[in-house]
């Protein structure tokens, strides 16, 4: 009994003590970490795939396989432009960094030191001192003869005359040579009542703000506008106040004439909502400007016509009208400061 026990126990620590004994002597295994694998490198992956590569299954990527240059990039090179040099200058272009090839295409860069010098048009001053400009004073009178002006080249002209507070006048202007003019009426406190560019023929239009003494100024420089800022003026100047004269609706025609640049001015009683038209002949068809003042002194009606002409209106107000007839139809006119020689005929119209 007590030999099978020992038996038994031999066996069961033979058991325990073979397998160490094994792992002691047998040959040693080995475990290394896995080898990294460099992108753009053939390698296999796993076994599922064995034709499977990294460069395959990346085929979207694009990795440099060489390291980027560290030289500087090449500096640019400009040739300066001289203010009168009207070439343009080349540069070399940067290659791009990484890049082995040269590219053949060239930045222009254009002229920038170049100064471009622009004449300015001269400023119309809201107060000006009216000096004599080494061509005399002219006097002309409102409702008195023309007046015949002429100067040297680049001479101002003065023109001077005497007003009352309130007073219409109109100054019709007449160019021997047809050109751009400046044109500024002065008051008795030495400020601008009226300043204007007018070219050729031209009717100008002024309500006096007090008594005194006014002055026009002539210039030959008008701005950039001006073809002879410098040259000599030859003018004819006619200054007037309004014609005036009244008419009747449905009353006979009234004829009436002005004088060259003289505006005329033909008043009649309306009532509210009153349907109106008027007749207009002229004797020397040309473009005629009309306006119709209302008793609120605003304007019911404006229109450029040209020789006979028939206009409507209805009237907002009862009160006194006021027709005004000017020559001066803006560009379009071909004698802008022509005499009028008028036929009109008030009408009431259904």
């Amino acid at each position: 009994m007590n030999r099978r026990c020992s038996w038994r126990r031999c066996l069961g620590l033979l058991a325990a003590v073979l397998p160490l004994i094994l792992i002691s002597c047998g040959p040693r295994v080995t475990i290394s970490a896995p080898t990294p694998v460099v992108l753009g490198s053939s390698a296999t992956v796993g076994t599922s795939a064995p034709d499977a590569t990294i460069d395959s299954a990346l085929t979207a990527l694009t990795v440099p396989t060489e390291r980027p240059s560290t030289t500087a990039p090449p500096t640019l090179t400009n040739t300066p432009v001289s203010p009168t040099d009207t070439s343009v200058s080349t540069n070399t272009p940067v290659p791009p960094i990484g890049s082995t090839a040269q590219s053949t295409s060239t930045i222009v860069q254009l002229q920038t030191t170049a100064e471009i010098a622009a004449t300015e048009p001269t400023p119309i001053p809201t107060e000006i001192q009216v000096s004599n400009s080494g061509g005399g004073t002219n006097n002309i009178a409102v409702g008195g003869p023309t007046l015949r002006l002429q100067t040297r080249p680049g001479q101002t002209a003065e023109v001077k005359f005497a007003g009352r507070s309130g007073q219409h006048v109109s100054l019709g202007i007449h160019q021997t040579e047809p050109d751009w003019l400046r044109v500024t009426l002065v008051g008795p406190n030495r400020k601008n009542v009226m300043e204007g560019d007018v070219v050729g023929d031209r009717t100008l239009t002024a309500v006096l703000p007090a008594d005194g003494t006014y002055t026009f100024l002539f210039s030959a420089d008008a701005g950039l506008v001006s073809l002879h800022p410098t040259r000599p003026l030859d003018l004819t100047l006619t200054l007037s106040e309004y014609v005036r004269a009244s008419i009747a609706i449905d009353d006979p025609s009234v004829s009436l004439t002005t004088r060259a640049g003289q505006l005329a001015a033909v008043s009649f009683t309306g009532k509210v909502d009153q349907h109106v038209s008027l007749g207009i002949q002229q004797k020397v068809p040309d473009w005629l400007r009309v306006t119709l003042v209302g008793p609120d002194g605003k304007n019911v009606m404006e229109a450029d016509v040209v020789g006979d002409r028939a206009l409507t209106a209805v009237l907002p107000a009862e009160g006194t009208y006021t027709f005004l007839f000017s020559a001066d139809a803006g560009l379009a006119s071909l004698h802008a400061a022509r005499p009028l020689d008028l036929t009109l005929t008030l009408s009431s119209s259904p």
